[in-house]
């Protein structure tokens, strides 16, 4: 399964937008992000499974969408699935941890784009 063509259109153009190159590198810089996104879609996200696709492209429309906390709840969820993690392993406490501090380091940055 690949990331939706949607999706990655929305994210090179968010991307395009994020990132001011200067001269001729500006023109050139929306079509070098669509190319690196659909070689990583095509290259390594097809390896991934179906349900892994799934959370990824839901915690990048949510970033799209602004609603970081969605992104931090559904990535949150994920890394609890992947990481094995001492003590809490299983436990909903674990996936908190990873919520919360997803949460806490989107805050940071929303903070530091503000200043």
């Amino acid at each position: 399964m690949k990331l939706s063509k949607e999706l990655l259109e929305r994210l090179a153009d968010w991307l395009d937008d994020l990132i001011k190159a200067k001269g001729i590198v500006e023109t050139l810089d929306g079509f070098l992000i669509k190319q690196a996104l659909n070689l990583i879609n095509n290259q390594w996200v097809v390896k991934l499974p179906e349900e892994t696709v799934g959370v990824i492209e839901q915690v990048l429309t949510a970033i799209l969408d602004m609603d970081y906390d969605l992104a931090a709840d559904a990535l949150g969820e994920l890394l609890a699935e992947l990481i094995d993690t001492p003590l809490i392993d299983g436990t909903e406490e674990e996936v908190e941890v990873y919520q919360k501090t997803l949460q806490l380091i989107a805050d940071l940055i929303l903070g530091l784009l503000k200043k």
